[in-house]
């Protein structure tokens, strides 16, 4: 048999070890989608492996008859799907651990998405209670005794944010005792938004209650569940958890008061209902700059930032208890924000430099969080 040919550095065999052509010219499809589909197909077929080094860019482009340009710009996607490793100087990579590509992509989803909370947690709960039965027929002694030692944990801390970070551990252990890479994805994924909902949770029942007792007990039956493998008695522990945590988060976002103030101008319809679809039911509007007035009679200026445009929606909050006064401008594109102090009928303006503050915080944690 005649030797196949080899190339050097980073170019391997564009042919495979069965003959057929691993890389060939594109035809009739667009340039970028006939180079995702070749290297996925290869991906997909075996042929290009976890860890396995691309050809260089210039033999895929002459290869598959299409310029280098092209050839980068789809690694470059694959790069950002977290399918293609780059080594600075020594070519492309397929990624060692392909089963978790999917949590680059998913993450940036999940980050637009993260203000619905309430859908997002809808899916984290299905995917939880697949995750519990799954463990429940999986889990050896090994993992037994790793649950037991996060539970002991959580029960001998008094430190709350410490808590809420080994509740967090607890539900990764479970995923990854449940092996299904795709479930692990989705949660890895959503990483940000379990922290935000189980910190959250854990807070709003602490405040409620003086104790997160329900939520820990509620831990301690799943896992018992898990341990003795019974996955029916898993799947019910578990639903019965992402319950109490769906109507929390009900109850929080019905809790929270808001009073809103378009300021004669645009931006009462779209305002309330976004305002509607993240859940917040307590919206009072003020009535007396609901509508749209170009001569907004109950201000000498429309300035959501000056603090004569919220008198009237100080006076309304003052009325109903509300949490958040929020103001925008005639065309909608400006807001002003005052929040409830600590003593009745007093509220706290944010300036547009704390707004962007808390904005640019917001982001930093979550490109921490997710290593970006």
């Amino acid at each position: 048999m005649e030797d196949l040919p080899t190339t050097a550095g980073n170019d391997i065999l564009v042919e495979n070890a069965g003959g057929g052509d691993m890389f060939k010219e594109i035809g009739d499809e667009r340039t970028f989608n006939g180079i995702l589909n070749q290297i996925t197909d290869n991906i997909q077929s075996g042929r290009l492996k976890a860890g396995d080094a691309l050809p260089a860019e210039r033999t895929m482009a002459e290869t598959m008859g299409v310029s280098r340009p092209a050839v980068r710009e789809a690694l470059r996607a694959l790069e950002l799907l977290g399918i293609i490793k780059p080594v600075p100087g020594g070519g492309n990579y397929i990624a060692d651990d392909l089963d978790s590509w999917l949590i680059g992509p998913l993450s940036i989803l999940f980050k637009l998405n993260n203000s619905y909370f309430r859908q997002n947690q809808q899916l984290r709960a299905a995917l939880e209670r697949e995750m519990a039965i799954l463990a429940a027929r999986k889990c050896t002694p090994l993992d037994a005794a790793e649950l037991l030692r996060i539970l002991t944990q959580i029960d001998s801390t008094e430190d709350e944010i410490r808590r809420g970070e080994l509740d967090k551990e607890l539900h990764t252990k479970i995923a990854k005792i449940a092996d299904n890479p795709m479930i692990y994805s989705v949660l890895a994924a959503a990483d940000q938004l379990t922290d935000n909902i189980i910190s959250g949770t854990r807070e709003y029942i602490m405040r409620k209650n003086k104790s997160a007792a329900e939520i820990d007990e509620q831990h301690h039956r799943l896992v018992e569940a898990i341990i003795n493998n019974d996955d029916k008695l898993a799947e019910l522990c578990m639903s019965e958890h992402m319950d109490t945590i769906e109507k929390c988060i009900d109850e929080m976002q019905k809790d929270i008061k808001i009073v809103y103030t378009p300021l004669h101008g645009t931006g009462n319809i779209p305002v309330r209902r976004v305002l509607k679809e993240l859940g917040f039911e307590n919206v009072y509007v003020v009535k007396e700059q609901e509508l749209p007035d170009g001569n907004f009679p109950t201000v000498s200026y429309p300035n959501p930032e000056a603090d004569e445009c919220f008198a009237l929606a100080k006076k309304i909050g003052d009325e109903v208890g509300a949490d958040l006064l929020l103001a925008t401008d005639p065309d909608a594109d400006r807001l002003g924000v005052y929040v409830k102090g600590d003593k009745p009928g007093e509220y706290h303006v944010l300036t547009g430099n704390m707004s962007g503050c808390l904005l640019a915080e917001y982001e930093l944690s979550q490109m921490k969080e997710n290593g970006t």
